[in-house]
């Protein structure tokens, strides 16, 4: 396709989309995607129809954003969180206004708003804006109903903040009416934002590192002037290494990936293009607990504390190095590390991780896959797997990945 170039231009333009993520292969299959709903027999005409009709952009970001989300996504954001509003804002009655953006469909807004009801907040002492540039992802979250999948193996699906449908799905009861609601905008256009509106707490995790450098820059400076004094902001592990060098300043707990504006800092004079981005920060993997399966393959049985002891200290060390955008330090480590225990999984997955940051998608999803072999049910591997596939135009492969994920997930609901 000659146009290809041109589409990821106008894509890049509209969304801040880095090249690297607007890849052929993905944007190959969005327009085979359009091509199938419009009835085009071939990409040449729906080019031509998308020349022509201003409104099949937006369908067309419908295929290429990510909206993979999931409640109570890594849970010490969450915990910190809960913490904060115990200590900053129980003893007093301002409401709070907290943002998510993008909230996809809408899994971590009502995770926020169930974080704040846990910690003693009423609904009314709290409004959560959930921003998001896919009409389709907000249809989903107005509509409150959720699979099984979308808690991970946690039991939240199972409180009394959901009720189960006869189709077996989960709804969110209405009470989340008053202090949720959702609407379409762009994050890089500042008018998507109220005039003088401030949050308390924003959360903007897993979209950073999807974008260039100019909207990157760009997006930070917006949501750092979003921030009341005070005001916390949330990003995802994989974003964090975007945040240094802002006038943002880390906080709270290893793994929370909680930011907060550094005193009498000053705002830059402007944006000075820069190379590629380093470091791109990767949180310690943590085990999800899941039951053990028939002919799942242990690698525990017959290890010695002293084993343990020196996998725990070469890949904390190992992980160090990647938070510090030591990656190449980083994958040696471990790759050295795997050369005399090649069973080890935190080690594997570690490093298919490593190896998917700086670019190496075959060799990434080699080792995921190793991960999966050695651990059945291990949910960040088969996610991945499940987008690497994506990104291949395999529909097959992404179709079995998600049975796949859809089945592990009902295996270990009690």
């Amino acid at each position: 396709m000659k146009f290809i170039g041109q589409i990821r231009e106008r894509l890049q333009a509209d969304t801040g989309f880095s090249a690297q993520f607007l890849q052929d292969a993905m944007l190959h299959l969005a327009i085979q995607k359009r091509c199938e709903i419009l009835s085009f027999n071939n990409p040449e005409s729906y080019w031509k129809h998308l020349q022509l009709a201003e409104t099949e952009w937006s369908s067309l970001i419908e295929e290429v954003v990510v909206n993979e989300t999931w409640f109570l996504r890594d849970e010490k954001p969450f915990q910190y969180l809960a913490d904060h509003a115990k200590r900053e804002w129980l003893a007093h009655s301002e409401k709070r206004s907290i943002l998510s953006a993008p909230c996809a469909s809408g899994e971590e807004a009502y995770s926020i708003a169930i974080t704040l009801l846990e910690a003693g907040l009423t609904p009314g002492r709290f409004a959560i804006d959930g921003l998001d540039i896919s009409e389709r992802a907000l249809q989903m979250a107005r509509r409150r109903t959720y699979r099984a999948t979308a808690f991970r193996g946690g039991t939240l699906g199972d409180s009394p903040y959901f009720e189960r449908s006869p189709e077996g799905d989960y709804r969110l009861r209405n009470s989340f009416d008053e202090c949720v609601k959702f609407r379409k905008a762009n994050l890089l256009d500042p008018m998507s934002f109220p005039e003088g509106g401030k949050f308390d707490v924003i959360f903007c995790r897993n979209l950073l590192i999807y974008l260039d450098d100019k909207a990157r820059f760009q997006l930070l400076e917006i949501l750092t002037g979003l921030l009341q004094a005070g005001g916390l902001l949330f990003v995802g592990h994989a974003d964090a290494g975007a945040v240094v060098g802002s006038r943002l300043q880390p906080c709270g707990p290893t793994g929370a990936f909680a930011f907060s504006v550094r005193a009498h800092a000053s705002k830059p004079a402007a944006f000075a293009p820069r190379g590629p981005l380093r470091p791109i920060a990767i949180r310690k993997p943590e085990p999800i607990p899941v039951k053990t399966l028939p002919g799942a393959r242990s690698t525990e049985s017959g290890r010695s504390v002293a084993e343990k002891v020196s996998e725990e200290i070469t890949l904390e060390r190992a992980t160090v190095l990647a938070d510090a955008g030591k990656t190449k330090e980083a994958n040696a480590l471990c790759e050295d590390y795997l050369k005399t225990h090649p069973l080890c999984l935190r080690g594997t997955h570690l490093l298919a991780v490593l190896r998917l940051a700086v670019g190496d998608r075959d060799q990434a999803e080699r080792l995921f896959n190793k991960v999966v072999y050695l651990d059945p049910r291990h949910m960040e591997a088969l996610l991945h797997l499940k987008r690497l596939a994506e990104l291949r135009g395999d529909r097959a492969s992404v179709e079995s990945w998600r049975r796949r994920i859809e089945n592990n997930q009902a295996a270990i609901r009690p």
